[in-house]
């Protein structure tokens, strides 16, 4: 994913990622989890 940004948008998406890696690492998994707690919650 980050390659296919990297190809899409070019240096400026590099710059941000790596200024905020740690950031969207937190703000990914974070919904990741979440989003398997709403379909537990939905499917019962």
């Amino acid at each position: 994913m980050v390659a296919w940004l990297i190809h899409r948008y070019g240096e400026k998406i590099k710059d941000f990622i790596d200024g905020y890696f740690n950031l969207l690492t937190i703000i990914f998994t974070a919904l990741l989890i979440l989003g398997f707690i709403v379909v537990k919650l939905f499917v019962q």
